[in-house]
């Protein structure tokens, strides 16, 4: 019997507000970063629509690259 069961995280979208708590910037300074190829883009969630998010993953790979990048260490 095998076990088909998906052990594995949904992916999680994160909305602007959750992307500032995490990164405390303003969204201009985002978009500068994005242009520049130093933070992801967002992405539309609907067709046509106009609401933006982005992966959680990318925003928390993001944090984790400035963090090593500055020399903290994680205790």
């Amino acid at each position: 019997m095998t076990n088909d069961i998906n052990t594995t995280q949904p992916e999680r979208l994160l909305l602007w507000s959750a992307v500032h708590d995490r990164v405390g910037f303003s969204k201009q300074y985002m978009y500068l970063l994005a242009k520049k190829g130093k933070f992801p883009l967002p992405f539309k969630v609907s067709e046509g629509g106009r609401l933006n998010a982005w992966r959680e993953a990318d925003i928390d790979k993001f944090i984790a690259s400035r963090i090593n990048s500055v020399g903290i260490k994680r205790s």
